[in-house]
């Protein structure tokens, strides 16, 4: 199915505050991770460590998923299946109003990490454009 935006799959995409994405090692093992993102209206962005695994499996296989938690029963469930790219230059996350609106409260409120630690830590940007997507309501 090519991807179709929802209001259900919008509302995930900008109200929800954690992703599950889901790449492949070179293997073939699925790895899915929780991780902060947000949408640009085309894009769902993630600043991601700059030493985690996922950017080896995406520069491996650009093929990744996004899932949304769904509610206890198992209702409202989004997949959205994405080609990823890593953004060679990119402003840290401090610069992005987007990310700052949505998380920056998170960051300051924060005890085991700040700004700073951020900017330095998670300035790789993952740009993942949407190809699919399946929902249950």
């Amino acid at each position: 199915m090519p991807f179709e935006m929802t209001d259900q799959i919008r509302r995930h995409l900008i109200e929800d505050r954690v992703l599950w994405l889901t790449t492949v090692s070179p293997t073939g093992r699925p790895i899915p991770r929780p991780i902060w993102f947000f949408w640009d209206s085309s894009h769902i962005l993630i600043y991601s460590l700059n030493t985690a695994v996922r950017l080896a499996n995406i520069r491996t296989n650009e093929k990744v998923s996004v899932h949304f938690n769904s509610s206890v029963e198992g209702e409202d469930a989004v997949e959205v299946a994405g080609i990823a790219e890593i953004v060679g230059s990119s402003p840290p996350p401090s610069a992005n109003e987007l990310y700052i609106a949505k998380y920056g409260r998170d960051i300051e409120e924060a005890t085991d990490f700040d700004l700073e630690s951020v900017d330095r830590d998670f300035r790789t940007l993952i740009r993942i454009e949407p190809v699919r997507a399946w929902a249950a309501a």
